[in-house]
């Protein structure tokens, strides 16, 4: 780290220490579903906790070597919503979700504390005593999961959709643009520093959602910048089709289709009300 920093720091405006600290722990150690593919609820808190200690330490030692880098960590804000909002466990294990894997990126970033309490899951808690270690906060945001609450430890976060399927990309997450104006009101609760829309896309190999999707969410973004937050930079995921986690090729994010055998890439109609609005917002 320490050669990249002093290489190409007169290069780099903005250090992101770690990318979605929380999707590497609920799926790799909770859900099973990425590497090392465990379920092992006992690990979840520790494996975050490891993640933010480390981000704090790269931290301070990239300012350590350049006093004025701006250094954040991208948090993946999901929405955890209660299936049924009549039963109090679906409402508790929703509270708690929201609470350790959203909010705990939050409160562990600003006061140094983190706190990680899930049910049947270890409780974790820890104290690195350094406030305010982040420049910036990257955000990135997708979509929302309805949680109905599992009485087996096989199958503690049940994640469910519920949307027509005009509404659902092909991961069949929700299409949901409020919820990015939900995910910066939380960021906001904790903290007035700039944040970036790190990541913000969908997968749609038939590019019949994603003009839409991106006049949805640069809409909600712009009312979210107009009624005060702190928001510095909006980056689309992806300019290019990539390797998604477990799903490989599978999934098409790109607003350029990418052939694999080939190389060859071209732009998606849909991509075109990107540049479309920000032409637009320049006259």
């Amino acid at each position: 780290m320490e050669k990249v920093v002093r290489r190409l720091g007169p290069k780099v405006k903005l250090w992101c220490t770690i990318n979605e600290p929380t999707v590497y722990a609920k799926e790799g150690y909770l859900k099973g579903r990425f590497p090392p593919a465990l379920k092992d609820p006992e690990k979840v808190g520790i494996v975050l906790r490891n993640l933010f200690r480390a981000h704090t330490a790269a931290y301070q030692r990239i300012k350590s070597i350049d006093p004025s880098a701006q250094v954040g960590l991208a948090a993946a804000i999901v929405h955890y919503d209660p299936a049924r909002p009549w039963h109090p466990l679906d409402v508790i294990q929703a509270c708690a979700l929201n609470r350790s894997l959203n909010e705990g990126h939050l409160k562990y970033l600003v006061d140094g504390v983190f706190k990680f309490s899930i049910p049947d899951a270890k409780k974790v808690s820890y104290n690195s005593g350094i406030r305010e270690a982040f420049d910036f906060i990257g955000l990135n945001y997708y979509t929302r999961f309805y949680h109905k609450f599992a009485f087996t430890k096989d199958d503690l976060v049940r994640e469910t959709a519920k949307a027509p399927p005009e509404k659902l990309t092909d991961m069949r997450w929700e299409i949901y643009s409020q919820g990015l104006y939900r995910a910066l009101e939380m960021i906001n609760r904790y903290t007035s520093k700039p944040v970036y829309i790190t990541e913000n896309g969908l997968a749609d190999d038939s590019d019949t959602k994603r003009a839409g999707f991106i006049e949805e969410h640069l809409r909600v973004l712009n009312k979210a910048i107009a009624d005060g937050m702190n928001v510095k930079g909006y980056f689309y995921w992806s300019l290019l089709d990539n390797f998604e986690w477990a799903f490989g090729f599978e999934k098409r994010f790109g607003l350029y289709k990418v052939d694999f055998k080939t190389q060859t890439r071209t732009l998606r109609a849909g991509s075109l009300k990107y540049p479309e609005i920000i032409l637009k917002s320049r006259s």
